[in-house]
């Protein structure tokens, strides 16, 4: 028996958004974006890269990123977050990762 996947199945795939390697080289910060249909919302959420270790780690869960830049020479990396859903009274957030 095969799978047949439909078009939930498709559309709940992980999908690349952008990478951002270190000016060294050694890590790479990339955003992946997956659809949340039981909240209507679109996630958008970052993992690091490090090619010392070929381990990938996941920075933010169930969240909106919307930029991410290395800072101080591939130590620092800040993320700006956007407000998930429809509140007015939400703001975006700035986070600052060692």
């Amino acid at each position: 028996m095969s799978f047949k996947p439909n078009i939930n199945d498709l559309m709940s795939i992980k999908r690349p958004i952008t990478a951002h390697p270190t000016p060294d080289g050694s890590k790479i910060a990339y955003i992946l974006s997956k659809s949340d249909f039981n909240h209507n919302i679109n996630l958008t959420e970052c993992y690091i890269f490090d090619k010392k270790t070929n381990t990938n780690y996941q920075l933010t869960r169930n969240s909106s990123v919307s930029n991410i830049k290395w800072l101080n020479n591939s130590s620092l990396l800040l993320l700006k977050l956007d407000p998930l859903g429809k509140d007015d009274q939400k703001k975006q957030q700035i986070f600052l990762y060692e």
